[in-house]
């Protein structure tokens, strides 16, 4: 099960790590394993969506950090802000996995 998200940040501030690792292969496996939509870059949940049909449709919310998330975005991370949601294709996607650890302190 996981999240669909455009954005890495931390789910809550308080103390915890965020661990990131990059989805080399397989991103049509991760996505089939979406549950939750929360990805607000309509370009790019199009290309998505060629890819992997089911992909649930997109809502907005935050991510809370309890499931893992996959965050999708072009590479480098740009977007035409004045303009709008870039274009994209799946060649032009990069995507990593996220996991919030909280971190209780003592």
């Amino acid at each position: 099960m996981f999240t669909l998200i455009s954005t890495v940040v931390a789910p809550t501030f308080e103390s915890g790590t965020l661990l990131v690792t990059k989805i080399d292969n397989n991103l049509q496996w991760f996505l089939e394993n979406v549950t939750i939509n929360l990805h607000g870059h309509a370009a790019t949940v199009a290309v998505l969506k060629e890819l992997v049909p089911t992909l649930p449709d997109a809502h907005r919310g935050f991510w809370d950090g309890t499931t893992q998330a996959i965050a999708v975005r072009p590479k480098g991370g740009v977007r035409g802000a004045a303009g709008g949601d870039t274009q994209v294709t799946l060649q032009d996607l990069e995507a990593v996995v996220v996991t919030w650890m909280t971190r209780y302190l003592a």
